[in-house]
């Protein structure tokens, strides 16, 4: 989502992002007042963000939560599971770079603690573990 210097400060921003990030997933929204913005993306995730300025090229952090769960066969350690569920704890930093007052693109990494379940009919497994994931987006403001 682009920042323009001409925008006011009390102005509400929304934008759009596509991409991968633990903040709006593959698709989603970036609703942005002042420094502070609220992410939602599919498949649900949810996220914070605070930058460090309001200009179109700034540094943030932020802190995120994925969930997700979905039925297709999938295989572990030479067992077959029909389901997985999955969910997501972290935060990170990154970058914007806005290119027109509407265009940005975002570079970030996200450090996250993971929780996966496996499932079928007579077995589960739980999988605990911290991942780092890079985060890159293309958005679009409006």
């Amino acid at each position: 989502m682009g920042i323009s210097s001409a925008q006011a400060d009390s102005e509400w921003r929304v934008g759009t992002h596509g991409g991968y990030s633990q903040y709006t997933g593959y698709i989603g929204v970036e609703i942005q007042k002042n420094q502070y913005a609220f992410t939602v993306g599919l498949p649900n995730c949810l996220g914070m963000k605070y930058y460090f300025s309001e200009k179109q090229k700034n540094w943030f952090i932020g802190i995120n939560a994925f969930k997700y769960s979905f039925e297709e066969p999938e295989k572990k350690d030479g067992v077959e599971y029909d389901e997985l569920k999955e969910t997501r704890f972290g935060g990170g930093f990154g970058y914007k770079w806005g290119f027109s007052q509407n265009w940005d693109i975002t570079l970030g990494l996200t450090l996250f603690y993971n929780e996966e379940e496996y499932i079928n009919d007579s077995l589960s497994r739980n999988d605990k573990n911290i991942k780092l994931y890079p985060d890159l987006t293309i958005g679009f403001s409006f």
